[in-house]
């Protein structure tokens, strides 16, 4: 582990604790997605949290005048925190850690599931239940297309790579039959 992702993983707890002895988790966590979501859509409010720069009171109220009123309280105290602490460059870390804590407290795990054409509702339910009872976890889906992959799917859970896709299943069959 990185000391980025131990600094991440360290705020990002804290901020947790908090929210839980406030009971706000569930509207932290998506606070704090919906600013994830912000900085990766938005290239100056980006620039701006990775721009070291910028003075810490400007800083403070820009955050003030972007966040204010618009996010928990907690939220908009911990960003300002980590604003003085000169660790706003960490925050897309520190938002990735919190939503791992999030997802490991409520037995939830994310995966990223793309198939060659789309698939209906029913299909999409049994992958997520038969994924569901392998993994003893509740599924949050991101699900993709890519017709590259001619037919079959990927699955990507828990730094796990499950290939069945027809031109994985193709490249081993031609390595095979070379190999012969």
């Amino acid at each position: 582990m990185s000391a980025q992702e131990q600094i991440g993983k360290r705020y990002a707890q804290s901020l947790f604790n908090q929210a839980a002895l406030t009971q706000s988790v569930d509207e932290v966590h998506g606070a704090m997605n919906t600013i994830g979501g912000l900085i990766a859509s938005l290239a100056p409010l980006s620039d701006f949290i990775h721009n070291p720069l910028i003075d810490g009171a400007e800083r403070h109220k820009v955050l003030a005048a972007v966040f204010s009123g618009k996010v928990p309280d907690l939220v908009m105290k911990f960003l300002l925190f980590v604003s003085f602490k000169n660790r706003l460059n960490f925050l897309e870390t520190i938002i990735e850690s919190f939503d791992d804590i999030y997802l490991k407290a409520q037995h939830s795990v994310r995966a990223r599931i793309v198939t060659a054409l789309d698939i209906g509702d029913d299909e999409k339910k049994h992958v997520l239940q038969v994924l569901g009872q392998k993994y003893q976890k509740s599924i949050v889906a991101q699900w993709e297309l890519n017709p590259s992959l001619i037919g079959g799917f990927k699955i990507f859970i828990e730094g796990k790579l499950h290939d069945s896709s027809f031109t994985s299943q193709l490249e081993i069959y031609k390595q095979h039959d070379y190999a012969h």
